[in-house]
């Protein structure tokens, strides 16, 4: 659980942290690749941040499943339904902190280009 909660930490930090000026070169199959705009790195770091997006919702439906489960295999035992209420706890608590980052980077996006 609490690689779970780090990993969507990680999501969160890398989403805080913008990236002003970048030159960056690959050598990618034999071709240099040169990012030289930043326009070209904010739309890599987009594409990585909404397949990480895609992730989390998938292992969050799993975590919520797996809680379920564990629910249904309790059977009225205390230990179980504990540990079934902390990780849908969790998994709830984790995905808020996700859309409330996503809420937050599109406000401040928005405030910085001054879209309304």
């Amino acid at each position: 659980m609490k690689l779970f909660l780090a990993a969507f930490a990680i999501m969160i930090v890398a989403q805080i942290f913008l990236i002003n000026e970048v030159v960056l070169a690959a050598h990618i199959a034999g071709h240099t690749v040169l990012i030289t705009n930043i326009t070209q790195v904010q739309t890599s770091l987009e594409k990585i941040v909404f397949w990480l997006y895609g992730i989390f919702w998938i292992l969050a439906v799993g975590f919520i499943i797996w809680a379920a489960f564990l629910f249904m295999g309790a059977n009225g035992e205390a230990d179980k339904i504990t540990k079934a209420k902390i990780m849908l706890v969790y998994t709830l608590i984790a995905a808020a902190v996700v859309l409330l980052a996503n809420g937050i980077r599109d406000i401040v996006t928005n405030l910085l280009t001054g879209a309304t």
